[in-house]
């Protein structure tokens, strides 16, 4: 990423403070160009980029760029229901899956700060059902994924739990691992799978593996700590002071929501699958949220807005070091990855679950991020994708 933020940069800013105003009423504003920044051929950029996805009847995703609070790209690619023709746009709720994580891990901070729990405690403490492994686990190696504890492989989850009708593809689900088999299992089976397994895979704080049943059980100790779940404490402490009207962890998947995406499945002979999921779990995924409510998140991490007024929420979230490399991930930070690309911080997070997948990464030095939201799960590599759209921006033209 040669020629990182030249001096057109600068006017680019510029250009965005006077002639863009917030959300822009416009799921796509083309401001004028500046100094050879053209807004308008950044966009068309864009659409080259998801032009396979533009279609009336394909799946697809919605593309948010984001610079100091404003949109200048917001734009959607396909069908967020196919049987009825709804397309996707901006004001599409889409899953996020394990994007999710920082919400719940913004939500343990927040409970952290009321003093219902200490980030230090062992998770014993809330959850009785686990075995004594030997060592401490506590909530802080749940955060950072360096509990030890088993992941989906170890936990027992077996074909026989689908639902009758998934059979019929046996053969083609078969192929793909992360197609993931907890579909359709409750939250008390999960917690008994986990709880099932006695000895950890390693010394708890001693290294990092990501891991998603810790962050499940977060949400049952947001639960026993608080006497609410996750979806009312989310709710109260994060997105109704963001304003984030349209953002839930959607924990009751069997009740209807406006605008809210179907996910889709590829087959090898090109039909659609729909393939949502009635799996009531969250924590470690389960928010569904739009493009312009996220845009409310992402610039909280400018500015909080949420817990005390002395709140290190931010501060926590980031709190592990960077890593250093230009291909996949850094070491996971409290439900964010935060690391360097091009001599520049990014904190980012993708997901994939179902017939979604998505991504975000941020660029806090420069107020500027990428959102990818997708319904499909045959989407490309988002993180290459969702990099090649921030390059457009933060390159020379």
């Amino acid at each position: 990423m040669a020629h990182l933020f030249s001096a057109r940069w600068v006017w680019l800013a510029v250009a965005l403070c006077l002639l863009i105003a917030p959300f822009a009423g416009t799921a796509n504003p083309h401001p004028p160009a500046s100094d050879g920044i053209d807004l308008a051929q950044k966009s068309r950029a864009v659409d080259t980029l998801f032009a396979s996805y533009d279609s009336p009847y394909t799946p697809g995703c919605v593309v948010g760029v984001m610079h100091q609070g404003r949109f200048i790209h917001a734009k959607g690619y396909g069908m967020a229901n196919l049987e009825h023709a709804i397309a996707l746009t901006p004001r599409t709720r889409i899953r996020l899956d394990s994007m999710s994580k920082q919400f719940t891990a913004a939500a343990m901070i927040l409970l952290s700060e009321q003093g219902k729990v200490s980030l230090d405690d062992d998770i014993r403490k809330y959850l009785h059902e686990l075995p004594d492994y030997g060592d401490v686990i506590t909530i802080r190696h749940l955060l950072a994924h360096r509990s030890g504890l088993p992941e989906y492989d170890q936990i027992g989850v077996q074909y026989e739990d689908w639902a009758e009708y998934y059979k019929d593809y046996e053969e083609f689900f078969r192929k793909d691992p992360w197609v993931h088999r907890e579909v359709f299992f409750t939250q008390q089976t999960y917690l008994k799978r986990i709880a099932s397994v006695s000895k950890l895979k390693f010394t708890p704080g001693s290294k990092f593996e990501y891991n998603n049943p810790g962050y499940f059980l977060m949400s049952q100790i947001v639960e026993r700590a608080s006497g609410q779940t996750l979806a009312q404490f989310a709710q109260e402490n994060i997105f109704r002071p963001l304003g984030m009207a349209d953002t839930l962890f959607y924990d009751r998947v069997l009740e209807p929501l406006r605008d809210n995406a179907d996910g889709y499945l590829a087959l090898p002979d090109g039909r659609f699958l729909v393939f949502n999921t009635n799996l009531n779990i969250v924590g470690e995924g389960g928010v569904i949220t739009t493009l312009y409510d996220f845009l409310l998140w992402d610039e909280n991490f400018y500015a909080n807005r949420l817990g005390n007024p002395d709140s290190q929420l931010m501060k926590l979230m980031r709190k592990p070091g960077i890593k250093e490399g230009d291909i996949g991930y850094g070491e996971p930070a409290y439900g964010l990855s935060v690391r360097r690309e091009g001599g520049l911080v990014v904190e980012v997070h993708g997901g994939a679950y179902v017939g979604f997948k998505t991504i975000a990464r941020r660029y806090p030095e420069k107020h500027f991020s990428v959102a990818v939201l997708c319904n499909r799960y045959d989407a490309d590599d988002l993180r290459d994708l969702s990099r090649r759209v921030a390059e457009l921006y933060l390159q020379d033209p």
